[in-house]
């Protein structure tokens, strides 16, 4: 198929949504397992691009993921120094949940 048009774009699912998907995670707390369900943005390329471009040595790159990628109160994304301040293992339940979303593959 010759792409020669957005609308084309838009057909074959190339175009991210703007729609947050909400994705179910599992988090051990210390004490008891939990389910959360975390409201995720799709990220674009430009997205992505932003954040590994942006990286330096005082930021965190998976903190930076979640900030732009995680919706809290009335669908703001996450304060950059909340992100940095979850627990290493929410984290990365967290991570994962972005990662399905976006269908990043490793």
């Amino acid at each position: 198929m010759d792409l020669k048009s957005l609308s084309q774009f838009e057909e074959i699912g190339g175009l991210v949504s703007d729609k947050p998907v909400e994705k179910d995670i599992t988090w051990n707390n210390g004490t008891e397992e939990i389910v959360l369900t975390v409201r995720v943005r799709p990220l674009a390329y430009g997205d992505f691009d932003k954040i590994i471009a942006s990286h330096d040595d005082e930021r965190s790159q998976n903190a930076a993921l979640i900030a732009a990628s995680v919706l809290v109160e009335k669908d703001k994304p996450m304060p950059y120094v909340k992100a940095y301040q979850l627990k290493p293992s929410l984290a990365a339940a967290i991570i994962e949940a972005v990662t399905e979303v976006n269908q990043v593959k490793s």
